[in-house]
């Protein structure tokens, strides 16, 4: 939101800078699993900054979030709400869905080729929009990927966040697995605050 670009960036997804955190003299912490080093948040936490971390792989996990946090903030009815629309949203998307689930490979990261696996939040996405992750079965949450890994999971289409990869470096992906697959591949972009970031 706008209100964001007035604020100090003490955190992003590969670093923590304990000493700006320190400065603002926070009650308490929020992050996701795995999104900073556990030796900065343990600095923290040795400092006396309580350190809230969410694992978030799958929408149950998200509506369990969003109240905790509601409640440690001091808004639960609000986030209580929140999760209700939430629920209510995904219970529509899935409304009517009687063809089979489209096979699709959402790439997260092109240098490595990173893609959502099983185990993220964003399978669960598609899921819940009648989509079937083509690396279902595969593991890890975000496994890197050769390209013939890629070709043999065996897509339909191929999901982009909008924003985060460049649209050229998708179309020459795209290309390179119907090359391999030999089958026509469709590529879909979503911004990626729709994608990529639960909530």
């Amino acid at each position: 939101p706008p209100q964001a670009a007035t604020l100090p960036a003490v955190a992003s997804w590969d670093r923590l800078d304990v000493e700006r955190v320190l400065a603002l003299a926070p009650w308490a912490c929020f992050t996701l699993e795995g999104m900073q080093s556990p030796q900065s948040l343990d600095s923290l936490r040795r400092l006396d900054v309580e350190v809230d971390t969410y694992s978030i792989r799958s929408l149950e996990d998200l509506w369990v979030c969003m109240e905790s946090v509601g409640r440690r903030t001091g808004h639960e009815r609000q986030a209580r709400e929140v999760v209700t629309g939430f629920k209510d949203r995904v219970a529509k998307a899935g409304e009517g869905l009687s063809a089979p689930p489209r096979r699709v490979l959402v790439v997260v990261g092109l240098d490595p080729l990173v893609a959502a696996g099983p185990g993220s939040f964003i399978s669960a996405v598609l899921r819940a929009g009648g989509y079937e992750n083509a690396l279902m079965g595969a593991g890890d949450a975000y496994p890197v990927l050769s390209m013939e890994a890629a070709a043999a999971a065996d897509p339909q289409a191929v999901i982009f966040p909008e924003g985060e990869i460049s649209s050229e470096a998708c179309a020459r992906f795209v290309t390179d697995l119907r090359r391999l697959t030999g089958r026509p591949l469709q590529a879909i972009a979503i911004p990626a605050d729709l994608l990529v970031r639960p909530g």
